[in-house]
């Protein structure tokens, strides 16, 4: 996925806050999604 302009993923705040993993998770998936030299923050 190159774009020429930031992505912006959300995400619902009750899912975030209290699923054990979901951060690590998303991050995790997102890396494996985008192309290398893409930054991906958190």
């Amino acid at each position: 996925m190159r774009r020429p302009y930031p992505v912006t993923v959300g995400v619902d705040g009750s899912v975030f806050r209290f699923h054990p993993h979901v951060k690590r998770l998303m991050h995790n998936k997102i890396g494996e999604l985008v192309d290398k030299g893409i930054e991906v923050s958190q």
